[in-house]
């Protein structure tokens, strides 16, 4: 029972600060730390809510559906995070990186490309831009490989 009220008590102090940064977003006020982080959204802690509360700001405020943008901005935080971490490289998958717009990863050739991303030195996979830049970049070399390979499978299958 008292597990039953911790939780129900998290949850409401979760509620609270998810709406409390709606209705700051929405009124174009400053967003706070605390509500940031008490917002229980996965992957942002102490040392990323800076970057959150920045990335969040770039939310419309005409925007319907906030907290599902502020959701996305957090998984964005925390994939990029995991992939410029030196450790914990292996647990980002192809999925995840589609989810956050790194569009290159919906392709058929998500999994190659994911692998080419964990080769990567750690500078230049530390922010959005620099994976997905180097997404696109492996998609070229993937996608001018295989149009070689049906070229010259076209041309000796002729003969």
């Amino acid at each position: 029972a008292a597990a039953q009220a911790a939780e129900q008590k998290r949850q409401e102090v979760i509620t609270k600060a998810r709406s409390g940064l709606e209705s700051e977003l929405k009124a174009g006020g400053e967003l706070s730390k605390e509500s940031a982080l008490a917002s229980g959204f996965d992957g942002i802690t102490a040392d990323n809510v800076a970057q959150f509360i920045e990335e969040a700001k770039k939310i419309p405020a005409s925007s319907t559906d906030v907290l599902r943008e502020l959701a996305a901005v957090a998984t964005r935080i925390k994939v990029v995070g995991i992939l410029a971490s030196t450790n914990e490289t292996k647990r980002v998958t192809s999925r995840e990186l589609s989810a956050i717009g790194v569009s290159a990863c919906s392709s058929k050739y998500g999994g190659l490309i994911t692998l080419q991303l964990y080769k990567l030195p750690l500078d230049q996979r530390d922010t959005f831009e620099e994976i997905n830049k180097a997404a696109e970049a492996h998609l070229q070399v993937l996608v001018a490989r295989r149009t070689r390979i049906d070229a010259l499978l076209a041309k000796y299958s002729m003969k």
